[in-house]
């Protein structure tokens, strides 16, 4: 049986500022925590089917883009050592105030059954903290309104 989990934030940008910052996979490392890199392996327009490496904690493994709706929701999906993961990011927004959603659905075989629960907590806390790092860049990036005579 999956495991799930979902992680939620509202955030001081647009939601194409939002967009923009978590589909430039050559920023993963600023604010998914634990990746160091995430690189396309093929060309082209990105979408569903696309592939990426991914290296986390000294391993490098393939995620896949199983989800594309441009501007609004992506998902990744990868398989390592057992373990089987999807996050889908879905971005909403007003103005200038988004929210960034991430949802995530784990899947455990073999001896992974029995430490489910630590993997999925360990999964499940560097999700939450993906979505406050983008938060937080974000809104660093923003700044605050500074008038140009100051």
């Amino acid at each position: 049986m999956p495991r799930r989990a979902v992680e939620k934030s509202a955030i001081n940008a647009s939601s194409e500022a939002v967009w923009d910052y978590v589909t430039d996979f050559t920023k993963a490392g600023l604010w998914m925590t634990g990746v160091s890199s995430l690189v396309r392996l093929d060309e082209g327009d990105i979408g569903r089917g696309s592939h990426l490496q991914v290296e986390a904690g000294g391993q490098c493994h393939e995620s896949t883009v199983s989800y594309w709706q441009p501007g609004k929701c992506f998902a990744l999906s990868s398989q390592l050592d057992g373990v089987g993961a999807t996050f889908t990011y879905r971005i909403e927004g007003v103005a200038e105030t988004s929210t960034l959603e991430l949802s995530i659905e784990c899947t455990f075989g073999g001896f992974n059954k029995l430490i489910a629960p630590a993997i999925f907590w360990r999964i499940r806390r560097r999700g939450a903290s993906q979505v406050n790092n983008v938060k937080s860049q974000l809104e660093q990036v923003a700044g605050p309104d500074i008038p140009p005579d100051a």
